[in-house]
Protein backbone atom coordinates (compact mmCIF):
# COMPACT_ATOMS: atom_id res chain seq x y z
CA UNK A 1 0.00 0.00 0.00
CA UNK A 2 1.29 3.45 -0.94
CA UNK A 3 1.75 6.33 1.47
CA UNK A 4 -0.32 8.72 -0.65
CA UNK A 5 -3.04 8.30 -3.30
CA UNK A 6 -4.87 10.78 -5.44
CA UNK A 7 -8.22 9.13 -4.67
CA UNK A 8 -9.24 6.60 -2.01
CA UNK A 9 -12.57 4.81 -2.41
CA UNK A 10 -14.22 3.11 0.55
CA UNK A 11 -16.58 0.27 -0.35
CA UNK A 12 -16.45 -2.41 -3.04
CA UNK A 13 -20.05 -2.48 -4.25
CA UNK A 14 -21.17 -1.07 -7.62
CA UNK A 15 -20.76 2.54 -6.44
CA UNK A 16 -17.19 2.03 -5.21
CA UNK A 17 -16.16 -0.19 -8.10
CA UNK A 18 -17.33 2.35 -10.66
CA UNK A 19 -15.89 5.26 -8.69
CA UNK A 20 -12.44 3.70 -8.42
CA UNK A 21 -12.35 2.66 -12.07
CA UNK A 22 -13.29 6.09 -13.41
CA UNK A 23 -10.88 7.80 -11.04
CA UNK A 24 -8.09 5.58 -12.36
CA UNK A 25 -9.16 6.19 -15.96
CA UNK A 26 -8.65 9.86 -15.18
CA UNK A 27 -4.96 9.12 -14.53
CA UNK A 28 -5.29 9.22 -10.75
CA UNK A 29 -3.47 6.87 -8.37
CA UNK A 30 -6.51 5.15 -6.86
CA UNK A 31 -7.02 2.94 -3.81
CA UNK A 32 -10.15 0.84 -3.26
CA UNK A 33 -10.78 -0.87 0.08
CA UNK A 34 -13.58 -3.36 0.82
CA UNK A 35 -14.30 -4.89 4.22
CA UNK A 36 -15.43 -8.25 2.82
CA UNK A 37 -12.81 -10.88 2.09
CA UNK A 38 -14.11 -11.35 -1.46
CA UNK A 39 -15.57 -8.85 -3.90
CA UNK A 40 -17.74 -11.62 -5.34
CA UNK A 41 -18.96 -12.78 -1.94
CA UNK A 42 -22.64 -13.03 -0.91
CA UNK A 43 -24.65 -9.84 -1.34
CA UNK A 44 -27.74 -8.51 0.43
CA UNK A 45 -29.81 -7.70 -2.61
CA UNK A 46 -32.75 -8.75 -4.76
CA UNK A 47 -30.32 -8.49 -7.72
CA UNK A 48 -32.96 -6.99 -10.03
CA UNK A 49 -32.35 -4.06 -12.38
CA UNK A 50 -34.47 -2.61 -15.21
CA UNK A 51 -33.52 -3.37 -18.79
CA UNK A 52 -31.51 -0.68 -20.57
CA UNK A 53 -34.63 0.54 -22.36
CA UNK A 54 -36.60 0.83 -19.12
CA UNK A 55 -33.73 2.54 -17.30
CA UNK A 56 -33.40 5.13 -20.04
CA UNK A 57 -37.03 6.06 -19.36
CA UNK A 58 -36.39 6.23 -15.62
CA UNK A 59 -33.12 8.20 -15.83
CA UNK A 60 -33.40 10.16 -19.10
CA UNK A 61 -30.68 12.66 -18.17
CA UNK A 62 -28.18 10.10 -16.91
CA UNK A 63 -25.08 9.59 -19.03
CA UNK A 64 -23.13 6.36 -19.23
CA UNK A 65 -25.99 3.90 -18.83
CA UNK A 66 -24.77 1.79 -21.73
CA UNK A 67 -21.44 1.31 -19.94
CA UNK A 68 -23.13 -0.58 -17.10
CA UNK A 69 -24.95 -2.94 -19.44
CA UNK A 70 -21.73 -3.72 -21.30
CA UNK A 71 -20.55 -5.28 -18.03
CA UNK A 72 -23.42 -7.78 -18.08
CA UNK A 73 -22.44 -11.11 -19.65
CA UNK A 74 -23.96 -14.58 -19.71
CA UNK A 75 -22.10 -15.33 -16.46
CA UNK A 76 -23.38 -12.12 -14.86
CA UNK A 77 -26.99 -12.52 -15.98
CA UNK A 78 -29.18 -15.04 -14.15
CA UNK A 79 -32.54 -14.32 -15.79
CA UNK A 80 -34.57 -11.93 -17.93
CA UNK A 81 -38.06 -10.93 -16.84
CA UNK A 82 -40.82 -9.28 -18.84
CA UNK A 83 -43.60 -8.44 -16.39
CA UNK A 84 -44.31 -7.14 -12.90
CA UNK A 85 -47.33 -8.35 -10.94
CA UNK A 86 -48.45 -6.28 -7.97
CA UNK A 87 -50.73 -7.98 -5.43
CA UNK A 88 -52.86 -5.55 -3.42
CA UNK A 89 -53.71 -6.16 0.26
CA UNK A 90 -56.72 -8.31 -0.77
CA UNK A 91 -54.59 -9.96 -3.49
CA UNK A 92 -56.22 -8.16 -6.40
CA UNK A 93 -53.60 -8.23 -9.15
CA UNK A 94 -52.15 -5.41 -11.24
CA UNK A 95 -50.06 -6.77 -14.11
CA UNK A 96 -47.93 -4.68 -16.43
CA UNK A 97 -45.03 -4.99 -18.83
CA UNK A 98 -41.65 -4.10 -17.37
CA UNK A 99 -38.53 -5.70 -18.78
CA UNK A 100 -35.82 -6.45 -16.29
CA UNK A 101 -32.60 -8.32 -15.66
CA UNK A 102 -31.83 -10.47 -12.63
CA UNK A 103 -28.10 -10.48 -11.92
CA UNK A 104 -25.66 -12.82 -10.29
CA UNK A 105 -24.49 -9.80 -8.35
CA UNK A 106 -21.37 -11.41 -6.94
CA UNK A 107 -20.20 -12.20 -10.47
CA UNK A 108 -21.25 -8.71 -11.58
CA UNK A 109 -19.15 -7.15 -8.81
CA UNK A 110 -16.18 -9.35 -9.75
CA UNK A 111 -16.48 -8.21 -13.37
CA UNK A 112 -16.47 -4.58 -12.26
CA UNK A 113 -13.49 -5.24 -9.96
CA UNK A 114 -11.49 -6.77 -12.82
CA UNK A 115 -12.23 -3.74 -14.99
CA UNK A 116 -11.16 -1.45 -12.14
CA UNK A 117 -7.88 -3.29 -11.59
CA UNK A 118 -7.20 -3.28 -15.34
CA UNK A 119 -7.60 0.50 -15.22
CA UNK A 120 -4.92 0.66 -12.51
CA UNK A 121 -6.91 0.55 -9.26
CA UNK A 122 -5.11 -0.91 -6.23
CA UNK A 123 -7.70 -3.12 -4.54
CA UNK A 124 -7.49 -4.34 -0.95
CA UNK A 125 -10.20 -6.65 0.43
CA UNK A 126 -10.72 -7.65 4.08
CA UNK A 127 -9.78 -4.05 4.87
CA UNK A 128 -11.90 -1.72 6.99
CA UNK A 129 -11.71 2.06 7.00
CA UNK A 130 -11.85 3.16 10.63
CA UNK A 131 -11.92 6.91 10.08
CA UNK A 132 -9.98 9.87 8.79
CA UNK A 133 -8.60 13.24 9.74
CA UNK A 134 -8.20 16.29 7.54
CA UNK A 135 -4.63 17.48 7.24
CA UNK A 136 -2.77 18.60 4.11
CA UNK A 137 -4.25 15.40 2.68
CA UNK A 138 -7.00 13.20 4.07
CA UNK A 139 -5.30 10.90 6.59
CA UNK A 140 -7.11 7.57 6.40
CA UNK A 141 -6.98 4.94 9.16
CA UNK A 142 -7.37 1.34 7.96
CA UNK A 143 -7.41 -2.07 9.59
CA UNK A 144 -6.62 -5.36 7.86
CA UNK A 145 -6.71 -8.58 9.91
CA UNK A 146 -6.14 -6.65 13.15
CA UNK A 147 -3.18 -4.78 11.62
CA UNK A 148 -3.49 -1.02 11.55
CA UNK A 149 -2.37 1.01 8.55
CA UNK A 150 -2.32 4.69 7.70
CA UNK A 151 -2.45 6.16 4.21
CA UNK A 152 -3.33 9.51 2.71
CA UNK A 153 -5.43 10.68 -0.20
CA UNK A 154 -6.30 13.97 -1.80
CA UNK A 155 -9.95 12.92 -2.12
CA UNK A 156 -12.04 10.22 -0.39
CA UNK A 157 -15.16 8.72 -1.96
CA UNK A 158 -17.47 7.17 0.64
CA UNK A 159 -19.26 4.29 -1.10
CA UNK A 160 -19.58 2.11 1.98
CA UNK A 161 -23.34 1.70 1.98
CA UNK A 162 -25.79 2.62 4.70
CA UNK A 163 -25.18 3.42 7.45
CA UNK A 164 -21.87 4.80 6.23
CA UNK A 165 -18.93 4.76 8.59
CA UNK A 166 -17.28 7.47 6.50
CA UNK A 167 -20.34 9.72 6.74
CA UNK A 168 -20.34 9.19 10.51
CA UNK A 169 -16.59 9.92 10.72
CA UNK A 170 -17.10 13.09 8.68
CA UNK A 171 -19.99 14.14 10.95
CA UNK A 172 -22.24 14.71 7.98
CA UNK A 173 -26.01 14.86 8.47
CA UNK A 174 -28.15 12.52 6.37
CA UNK A 175 -31.39 14.20 7.69
CA UNK A 176 -33.25 10.88 7.94
CA UNK A 177 -35.89 10.06 10.55
CA UNK A 178 -37.02 6.53 11.43
CA UNK A 179 -39.69 6.46 8.71
CA UNK A 180 -36.97 7.09 6.11
CA UNK A 181 -35.42 3.67 6.70
CA UNK A 182 -36.47 0.23 5.47
CA UNK A 183 -35.31 -3.01 7.06
CA UNK A 184 -34.97 -5.61 4.32
CA UNK A 185 -34.59 -9.38 4.50
CA UNK A 186 -33.91 -11.61 1.51
CA UNK A 187 -33.77 -15.39 1.15
CA UNK A 188 -32.13 -17.14 -1.78
CA UNK A 189 -34.39 -20.15 -2.35
CA UNK A 190 -34.53 -23.21 -4.59
CA UNK A 191 -37.61 -25.11 -5.70
CA UNK A 192 -39.78 -21.98 -5.96
CA UNK A 193 -42.86 -22.47 -8.16
CA UNK A 194 -42.99 -19.03 -9.72
CA UNK A 195 -43.38 -17.76 -13.27
CA UNK A 196 -39.84 -17.17 -14.43
CA UNK A 197 -40.55 -14.04 -16.45
CA UNK A 198 -42.63 -12.30 -13.75
CA UNK A 199 -41.39 -10.26 -10.79
CA UNK A 200 -44.02 -10.26 -8.05
CA UNK A 201 -44.69 -7.61 -5.39
CA UNK A 202 -47.06 -8.17 -2.46
CA UNK A 203 -48.56 -5.27 -0.50
CA UNK A 204 -50.44 -4.96 2.78
CA UNK A 205 -49.85 -4.32 6.47
CA UNK A 206 -50.28 -8.05 7.12
CA UNK A 207 -47.49 -8.74 4.60
CA UNK A 208 -44.90 -5.96 4.99
CA UNK A 209 -45.91 -2.83 6.94
CA UNK A 210 -44.77 0.27 5.08
CA UNK A 211 -43.12 -1.74 2.31
CA UNK A 212 -43.66 -4.83 0.21
CA UNK A 213 -42.64 -8.45 -0.25
CA UNK A 214 -41.08 -9.78 -3.44
CA UNK A 215 -40.40 -12.88 -5.49
CA UNK A 216 -37.65 -12.30 -8.06
CA UNK A 217 -37.04 -15.40 -10.22
CA UNK A 218 -33.45 -16.25 -11.13
CA UNK A 219 -34.36 -19.21 -13.35
CA UNK A 220 -34.53 -22.95 -12.76
CA UNK A 221 -36.76 -22.59 -9.69
CA UNK A 222 -34.22 -20.37 -7.94
CA UNK A 223 -35.53 -17.05 -6.65
CA UNK A 224 -34.77 -14.15 -4.35
CA UNK A 225 -37.67 -13.99 -1.90
CA UNK A 226 -37.87 -11.26 0.67
CA UNK A 227 -39.54 -8.20 2.05
CA UNK A 228 -38.86 -4.71 3.25
CA UNK A 229 -40.63 -3.18 6.23
CA UNK A 230 -40.35 0.18 7.91
CA UNK A 231 -39.02 -0.16 11.47
CA UNK A 232 -41.22 2.79 12.44
CA UNK A 233 -44.27 0.57 11.71
CA UNK A 234 -43.10 -2.53 13.58
CA UNK A 235 -44.18 -3.45 17.09
CA UNK A 236 -42.15 -5.48 19.60
CA UNK A 237 -44.47 -8.45 19.05
CA UNK A 238 -44.06 -8.50 15.27
CA UNK A 239 -40.49 -8.41 13.98
CA UNK A 240 -39.31 -8.62 10.40
CA UNK A 241 -38.61 -12.31 10.99
CA UNK A 242 -42.27 -12.78 11.92
CA UNK A 243 -43.40 -11.21 8.64
CA UNK A 244 -40.85 -13.21 6.65
CA UNK A 245 -42.00 -16.51 8.20
CA UNK A 246 -45.62 -15.55 7.68
CA UNK A 247 -45.06 -14.65 4.03
CA UNK A 248 -43.30 -17.94 3.34
CA UNK A 249 -45.75 -20.19 5.18
CA UNK A 250 -49.13 -18.45 5.48
CA UNK A 251 -49.69 -15.99 2.62
CA UNK A 252 -52.77 -17.26 0.72
CA UNK A 253 -51.12 -16.78 -2.69
CA UNK A 254 -47.36 -16.70 -2.19
CA UNK A 255 -46.98 -19.58 0.26
CA UNK A 256 -48.21 -22.08 -2.35
CA UNK A 257 -45.14 -21.24 -4.42
CA UNK A 258 -42.86 -22.31 -1.54
CA UNK A 259 -44.43 -25.68 -0.71
CA UNK A 260 -41.36 -27.56 -2.00
CA UNK A 261 -38.82 -24.74 -1.68
CA UNK A 262 -35.68 -24.67 0.43
CA UNK A 263 -33.77 -21.71 1.80
CA UNK A 264 -30.13 -21.54 0.71
CA UNK A 265 -29.21 -18.38 2.61
CA UNK A 266 -30.69 -15.42 4.47
CA UNK A 267 -29.39 -11.85 4.43
CA UNK A 268 -30.61 -8.53 5.80
CA UNK A 269 -29.73 -4.86 5.68
CA UNK A 270 -31.11 -1.36 6.23
CA UNK A 271 -31.93 0.63 3.10
CA UNK A 272 -32.36 4.43 3.13
CA UNK A 273 -35.67 5.43 1.52
CA UNK A 274 -35.63 9.06 2.61
CA UNK A 275 -34.22 10.46 -0.60
CA UNK A 276 -30.85 11.90 -1.49
CA UNK A 277 -28.86 13.48 1.32
CA UNK A 278 -28.93 17.27 1.15
CA UNK A 279 -25.22 17.59 0.46
CA UNK A 280 -23.33 14.81 -1.31
CA UNK A 281 -19.88 16.28 -0.73
CA UNK A 282 -17.75 17.92 1.93
CA UNK A 283 -14.17 19.13 2.07
CA UNK A 284 -12.22 16.57 -0.09
CA UNK A 285 -14.97 13.96 0.35
CA UNK A 286 -17.83 12.67 -1.81
CA UNK A 287 -20.71 10.33 -1.04
CA UNK A 288 -21.91 7.76 -3.59
CA UNK A 289 -24.60 5.09 -3.73
CA UNK A 290 -26.51 4.24 -0.55
CA UNK A 291 -24.13 6.41 1.50
CA UNK A 292 -25.60 9.39 -0.37
CA UNK A 293 -29.17 8.11 -0.12
CA UNK A 294 -29.26 7.47 -3.86
CA UNK A 295 -31.94 4.80 -3.66
CA UNK A 296 -35.31 5.21 -5.41
CA UNK A 297 -37.55 5.57 -2.31
CA UNK A 298 -40.75 4.10 -3.77
CA UNK A 299 -39.25 0.77 -4.82
CA UNK A 300 -35.83 0.50 -3.13
CA UNK A 301 -33.91 0.25 -6.41
CA UNK A 302 -30.27 1.10 -5.82
CA UNK A 303 -27.90 -0.73 -8.19
CA UNK A 304 -28.17 1.58 -11.24
CA UNK A 305 -28.11 4.79 -9.19
CA UNK A 306 -25.13 3.48 -7.20
CA UNK A 307 -23.18 2.65 -10.35
CA UNK A 308 -23.97 5.96 -12.04
CA UNK A 309 -23.15 8.03 -8.94
CA UNK A 310 -19.86 6.11 -8.72
CA UNK A 311 -19.03 6.96 -12.33
CA UNK A 312 -19.71 10.65 -11.66
CA UNK A 313 -17.80 10.65 -8.37
CA UNK A 314 -14.72 8.93 -9.79
CA UNK A 315 -14.54 11.21 -12.80
CA UNK A 316 -14.85 14.41 -10.76
CA UNK A 317 -12.61 13.17 -7.91
CA UNK A 318 -9.82 12.59 -10.39
CA UNK A 319 -10.18 16.15 -11.61
CA UNK A 320 -10.26 17.50 -8.04
CA UNK A 321 -7.09 15.59 -7.16
CA UNK A 322 -5.37 17.12 -10.19
CA UNK A 323 -6.75 20.62 -9.53
CA UNK A 324 -8.78 20.72 -12.75
CA UNK A 325 -12.25 20.39 -11.15
CA UNK A 326 -14.06 21.82 -8.15
CA UNK A 327 -15.53 19.30 -5.72
CA UNK A 328 -18.83 21.20 -5.78
CA UNK A 329 -19.19 20.03 -9.39
CA UNK A 330 -20.22 16.68 -7.96
CA UNK A 331 -23.38 18.10 -6.38
CA UNK A 332 -24.29 19.75 -9.68
CA UNK A 333 -23.72 16.57 -11.69
CA UNK A 334 -25.77 14.41 -9.31
CA UNK A 335 -28.57 16.98 -9.39
CA UNK A 336 -28.54 16.99 -13.19
CA UNK A 337 -28.46 13.23 -13.74
CA UNK A 338 -30.19 11.60 -10.75
CA UNK A 339 -31.89 13.93 -8.26
CA UNK A 340 -35.18 14.54 -10.05
CA UNK A 341 -36.07 10.86 -10.17
CA UNK A 342 -34.98 10.28 -6.56
CA UNK A 343 -37.11 13.25 -5.47
CA UNK A 344 -40.13 11.96 -7.41
CA UNK A 345 -39.75 8.57 -5.76
CA UNK A 346 -39.75 10.26 -2.35
CA UNK A 347 -42.99 12.10 -3.15
CA UNK A 348 -44.60 8.82 -4.21
CA UNK A 349 -43.33 7.07 -1.08
CA UNK A 350 -44.72 9.76 1.22
CA UNK A 351 -48.06 9.62 -0.58
CA UNK A 352 -48.13 5.85 -0.26
CA UNK A 353 -47.35 6.17 3.46
CA UNK A 354 -50.63 8.00 3.99
CA UNK A 355 -52.65 5.42 2.09
CA UNK A 356 -50.88 2.31 3.39
CA UNK A 357 -51.93 2.88 6.98
CA UNK A 358 -55.22 1.16 6.17
CA UNK A 359 -55.32 -1.89 3.90
CA UNK A 360 -58.95 -1.15 2.98
CA UNK A 361 -58.13 2.43 1.98
CA UNK A 362 -55.01 1.34 0.12
CA UNK A 363 -56.97 -1.23 -1.89
CA UNK A 364 -59.50 1.46 -2.85
CA UNK A 365 -56.73 3.80 -3.93
CA UNK A 366 -55.05 1.12 -6.05
CA UNK A 367 -58.38 0.35 -7.75
CA UNK A 368 -59.07 4.02 -8.42
CA UNK A 369 -55.72 4.87 -9.96
CA UNK A 370 -55.74 1.65 -12.01
CA UNK A 371 -53.05 -0.59 -13.43
CA UNK A 372 -51.50 2.09 -15.63
CA UNK A 373 -50.85 4.43 -12.71
CA UNK A 374 -49.77 1.60 -10.42
CA UNK A 375 -47.15 0.79 -13.06
CA UNK A 376 -46.02 4.42 -13.23
CA UNK A 377 -45.59 4.59 -9.46
CA UNK A 378 -43.67 1.31 -9.25
CA UNK A 379 -41.44 2.40 -12.14
CA UNK A 380 -41.17 5.93 -10.65
CA UNK A 381 -42.39 7.51 -13.87
CA UNK A 382 -43.97 10.96 -14.00
CA UNK A 383 -47.65 11.68 -14.62
CA UNK A 384 -49.29 10.44 -11.41
CA UNK A 385 -48.85 13.41 -9.08
CA UNK A 386 -52.14 15.14 -9.97
CA UNK A 387 -54.12 11.97 -9.32
CA UNK A 388 -52.31 11.28 -6.04
CA UNK A 389 -52.67 14.90 -4.91
CA UNK A 390 -56.45 14.71 -5.29
CA UNK A 391 -56.61 11.47 -3.37
CA UNK A 392 -54.34 12.88 -0.65
CA UNK A 393 -56.58 15.93 -0.28
CA UNK A 394 -59.60 13.72 0.22
CA UNK A 395 -57.77 11.62 2.81
CA UNK A 396 -56.64 14.71 4.72
CA UNK A 397 -60.17 16.07 4.70
CA UNK A 398 -61.27 12.84 6.32
CA UNK A 399 -63.59 11.70 3.57
CA UNK A 400 -65.10 8.30 4.22
CA UNK A 401 -65.93 7.82 0.54
CA UNK A 402 -63.56 8.51 -2.37
CA UNK A 403 -65.23 9.49 -5.59
CA UNK A 404 -63.72 8.77 -9.02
Amino acid sequence: MRDVYDVAVIGGGPAGLYASRFAALGASETLLVEKKERIDGPTVCGEFIPSLGELRKLLPRCEGLMEMYRSISSATLANRTRYVRVHGPSNKQYNFRFEGLVLNKGVFNKTLATAAENAGVELHTATTAKGFTREDCMKLSLRRTNVKAITRANVIIAADGFPSGMVRAGRLDHHYVSSDLALCMNALMTGVKSEEDVVEMYLGNHVAPGGYAWIIPKGGGIANVGLGVRPSRLTPSFSIRYYMRSFLSKHPVASRKFSSAKVVSFSAKVVPVGGQVKRVYADRMMLAGDAAGLVVPINGSGIPTAAMSGRIAGTIASGVAQNTRDIADYQCAITKELSQEIDRGLVYRKAADLFMGSDDLFEIVLSLIGTGNVAKVVKCESGVLACLSRLLLLVRLGKSTIYG
